[in-house]
């Protein structure tokens, strides 16, 4: 395969699913945390490779528009498989993930009403908030969630994109 875009974007997402499962199996709660975040850096890297392989097989020149449209494919298509299997984790092979989440929603919650400790109203308005994550029947990964977040994190790696190719470009 010739096209390192859509080859380092099927590469990233298949690590990425790999890992989600891994994390999501070994250690839910940090999986939940801070885990999923952070593989957005594994994006960005993937992000940069793109880039340079796109320049490296155009003889060392590469245009902003180009760099972009090679950057920008490849994290769409990472992204993409990601989201298709955290809906596939969420919802089939590791549905425990959704009380997972609610727990660590929860606990972000009561973490912050007592770091505004003073404050009753806002103590109480987070507790409400708690409470309401806890029995929230319709807290899941729907495909409608799972769509609405692959274009938001389009419109924020488009940013990144535009980013990373203005630095990688070389005409």
């Amino acid at each position: 395969m010739d096209n390192p875009a859509l080859k380092n974007g099927l590469l990233c997402g298949g690590l990425l699913a790999i890992l989600s499962f891994l994390m999501g199996m070994l250690a839910p709660k940090a999986y939940i945390s801070f885990g999923s975040s952070s593989f957005y850096i594994i994006v960005i890297v993937f992000m940069v490779m793109t880039g340079n392989m796109t320049k490296r097989n155009n003889g060392g020149t590469l245009s902003f528009g180009e760099a972009f449209i090679s950057i920008f494919t490849m994290m769409s298509v990472a992204i993409g498989i990601w989201l298709v299997f955290q809906y596939l984790q969420y919802n089939f092979l590791q549905p425990n993930l959704v009380e997972v989440t609610k727990e660590v929603a929860v606990e972000s919650m009561e973490t912050l009403a007592e770091l505004m400790g003073g404050n009753e109203e806002v103590s109480e308005l987070m507790e409400e908030a708690a409470e309401e994550i806890e029995n929230d029947a319709n807290f899941n990964f729907s495909i409608g969630k799972i769509i609405a977040s692959y274009f938001m994190s389009l419109v924020i790696g488009a940013v990144f994109t535009l980013i990373i190719a203005a630095i990688i470009k070389k005409d």
